[in-house]
């Protein structure tokens, strides 16, 4: 089980926005720091350790970068969203981010509710409102 504070991104969040090709082959840490630089300006330094990300469709989509990695190196705990990308999906797994498609998760969530994740369930539950889904 994993419990969290709440993080809301929407639909199509590409992993261009995640790591930005300016720090494509910069140091982990810089691209760490750039995460989601241009659509949410100081991201990286008001996640918290054991946070977790919910999201809407396709999310992940683009290309192969180790974007997930610089979302463990944040302290994402875990990510839930509408629908994620295949390939961001297998880097997920590769870098050892839980992950979980759950449709209608990003409308039954708002930031800072806090969610509980049951990975072995396939369950999400907003704490705050008593909404659970089923993954």
């Amino acid at each position: 089980m994993i419990s969290g504070r709440v993080w809301i991104f929407g639909d199509d969040v590409n992993t261009d926005v995640m790591m930005p090709g300016h720090v494509l082959y910069a140091s982990e840490a810089a691209q760490t720091g750039a995460l989601f630089a241009t659509l949410r300006p100081g991201f990286v330094d008001e996640v918290g350790r054991g946070d977790i990300l919910i999201a809407g469709r396709n999310f992940g989509c683009g290309s192969s970068r180790p974007a997930a990695r610089s979302l463990v190196n944040v302290g994402i705990a875990c990510l839930v969203a509408d629908g994620i990308n295949s390939l961001f999906l297998r880097n997920c797994v590769s870098y050892g981010l839980e992950a979980m498609s759950c449709p209608g998760v990003s409308a039954a969530f708002s930031e800072g509710d806090i969610a509980t994740v049951d990975m072995e369930r396939g369950t999400v539950v907003n704490a705050t409102t008593g909404a659970t889904l089923a993954g």
